[in-house]
């Protein structure tokens, strides 16, 4: 299956030196039908087609891709998760599940994930107004086509109740590489900093993670009882709070002459034993990091976008791919090493 690559993966955007991607999540269910974990292979398949129905009269998915999850294999539904299109728990199966993907791939929207609707806008950079405009839009239209369940005192009504209200999670993918080459505590405070503000600071696979390749999720702590523009706004000024931050670090770290030799050095080992060795995981993901960080003090050729793209490969959630046993796990070494090679072939002939 022939899937386009998001646009986060093809242009650059604001703050792109250190902020990777901006997302905004909203989810919805059906009014009178039961929750996708409750609902039988009928109800499903209802309330697919009222969903399919209300976005395409939506106007936000003309001429969208639709993607049924019959018909994903496991090297699609790899590639649905690594693009963001797809979520693992989606990709894991369940009855009448679909996506659906905008012409422009800033939309998707997921049918049948933990909740009915998982409609997400993502953009490079940091643009957390244009991504709520753009979710919050969406899903206003859909709603004029199909009811959702809601309460009064509530909100929307969500399979997890820490998603209930708003049903929103705006995050902000940001690559804090200069603070963690500082020093445990400093990062730590500046991170304390950014949840005083009202947010949740997570790793690269979200809640329960903690910061992975020096990547960091910065997102809103709570969807009851705080509007939409409230939590855009905490979210934006903990991202920008962090963006100074880690401006500082790397200044601190790598203006100088020193510390730029130090980081080049660094980045040409790193190229050099990506084409001789396989590595596990977590090592590709820290490799990264410094690679894309050396991209971004122009130490290295390429676009920011690109270095997006070397992100996905390396730090998509292990989950969706692996069974857990040694076999292949060493399998998955060799298919992102392989991966990672092909993009950064052109670094060597630079």
């Amino acid at each position: 299956m022939q899937l386009p690559a998001p646009l986060w993966l093809r242009e650059d955007g604001p703050d792109s030196d250190i902020v990777v991607s901006t997302r905004c999540r909203i989810a919805r269910n059906v009014a009178a039908f039961p929750f996708p974990w409750r609902a039988g292979e009928l109800e499903s398949k209802q309330v697919a087609e009222s969903v399919r129905i209300a976005a395409e009269r939506s106007g936000f998915f003309r001429d969208a891709l639709v993607v049924p999850g019959s018909r994903v294999d496991a090297e699609t539904a790899l590639q649905l998760v690594r693009w963001r299109y797809a979520s693992p728990h989606w990709a894991e199966g369940g009855h009448s599940r679909w996506l659906m993907l905008s012409s422009d791939t800033v939309l998707s929207l997921l049918v049948n994930e933990e909740d009915h609707i998982r409609l997400q806008s993502i953009t490079p950079g940091l643009q957390v107004e244009s991504v709520l405009v753009l979710a919050e839009g969406t899903a206003r239209a859909m709603g004029s086509s199909v009811a959702f369940a809601e309460l009064p005192e509530v909100g929307f009504l969500t399979t997890s109740l820490t998603n209930a209200g708003t049903g929103m999670r705006v995050s902000v993918l940001m690559h804090l590489a200069g603070l963690a080459s500082t020093t445990a505590r400093r990062l730590e405070t500046v991170l304390e900093a950014a949840r005083s503000l009202g947010c949740a600071v997570r790793g690269l696979y979200g809640e329960g993670t903690s910061g992975t390749g020096e990547l960091f999720q910065v997102s809103n702590s709570y969807t009851f009882g705080i509007a939409p523009e409230q939590i855009a706004d905490r979210v934006a000024s903990a991202a920008n709070y962090l963006i100074e931050a880690e401006r500082t670090a790397r200044l601190d770290q790598f203006g100088g002459t020193a510390g730029r030799e130090r980081l080049a050095s660094a980045a040409r080992d790193i190229v050099d034993a990506l084409f001789q060795i396989e590595a596990p995981p977590v090592q590709l993901l820290k490799w990264v990091s410094t690679l894309r960080l050396a991209v971004a003090e122009g130490l290295l050729p390429g676009r920011l976008c690109e270095t997006a793209e070397w992100v996905a490969i390396a730090g998509t959630e292990a989950a969706v791919e692996s069974s857990g046993s040694r076999a292949d796990e060493r399998f998955q070494s060799i298919s992102r090493t392989s991966a990672l090679r092909q993009r950064l072939r052109p670094l060597l002939s630079a």
